[in-house]
């Protein structure tokens, strides 16, 4: 200090202690800032706090890949019991199972269907003469398949329709009866079966109800024109003869419709049965006859 200017002197402090003991104290003082408010930005723990282990591992695009997969091959399977008498089912019970069987009929018969409804505009299918294609399609054929689900187009049928499960079971009769009066021209496929629904159950409701609606109201509830619709009837009605009421053939050789709910019936007990184990991505619950269920035998 003897070599600073006298009058300067009086305004210097001499530091106390080390030069080197503070500067590494300013820097321990530096680095304990940087641990903490510098890298506090990136710690985010309130964001990750009470997550599951599996949303975590959501994050990674393969492992939500592998745990869909999981959940997908091991579904959890219900089962529903059921009453014996079709009329005690529910009806979105009833729908189900009826989508089952027209499901598996479609998945067996779209195999089946010629190249001139399948791909109509292909070059090999042009060579076919026209009598052959107009026997190949019917009334019931559409130009291609409906990209509607069955199930969700027979939900809306009963839903602005009314039908009961006497209308929707008598549909299952009614294509017994137009596919072995119109073999082998009419299958129940992906092209056909919308069709197929809304006259069979229209027709079911006229046979079966005191109370139905006219073919205008039915018309636009399935989205179809009313000239349409009324062809569709009488073709109909002429392929299965007139007989749009279920009948049992008694011992003499002859029909009797005193026995209609015999009829149903019998078709109820083999829809719950072909189709009550048949569970699908849509649906994954087991329909079985309360005395055939684990808990009743259980009680034996």
């Amino acid at each position: 200090m003897k070599l600073l200017d006298p009058f300067l002197v009086q305004y210097i402090k001499e530091p106390q202690g080390d030069v080197h003991e503070l500067f590494f104290q300013s820097l321990q003082r530096l680095i304990t800032v940087k641990n903490v408010d510098y890298y506090h930005k990136y710690l985010n723990r309130a964001a990750t706090r009470g997550k599951s282990p599996d949303a975590a591992r959501f994050k990674n695009p393969k492992m939500k890949h592998l745990l869909l997969e999981s959940h997908k091959l091991h579904p959890q399977v219900e089962m529903q019991t059921l009453l014996r008498e079709f009329k005690d089912c529910p009806t979105g019970t009833l729908i189900i199972l009826i989508t089952r069987m027209l499901q598996l009929l479609i998945n067996l018969n779209d195999h089946n269907v010629p190249p001139a409804i399948s791909s109509p505009m292909t070059a090999d299918n042009n060579q076919e003469s026209p009598a052959r294609k107009n026997k190949l399609l019917t009334r019931y054929h559409s130009r291609t398949p409906p990209a509607i689900w069955i199930d969700t187009y027979i939900s809306r049928l009963v839903k602005f329709n009314n039908f009961t499960q006497a209308n929707l079971l008598l549909t299952i009769y009614y294509i017994d009866l137009l596919s072995h009066n119109f073999q082998p021209y009419f299958t129940l496929n992906s092209w056909t079966v919308h069709r197929f629904l809304l006259v069979a159950t229209m027709l079911a409701q006229k046979a079966l109800e005191d109370f139905f609606y006219t073919n205008e109201h039915y018309a636009k509830v399935a989205g179809v024109a009313l000239t349409e619709l009324n062809c569709l009837e009488l073709d109909f009605l002429s392929r299965v003869n007139w007989r749009v009421v279920p009948a049992k053939q008694l011992e003499d050789g002859t029909w009797s419709i005193k026995h209609s709910k015999e009829v149903l019936d019998m078709y109820y007990w083999q829809l719950v049965t072909l189709t009550g184990k048949n569970v699908t991505e849509r649906n994954n619950v087991m329909y079985v006859f309360g005395d055939e269920s684990p808990a009743y035998a259980s009680r034996l």
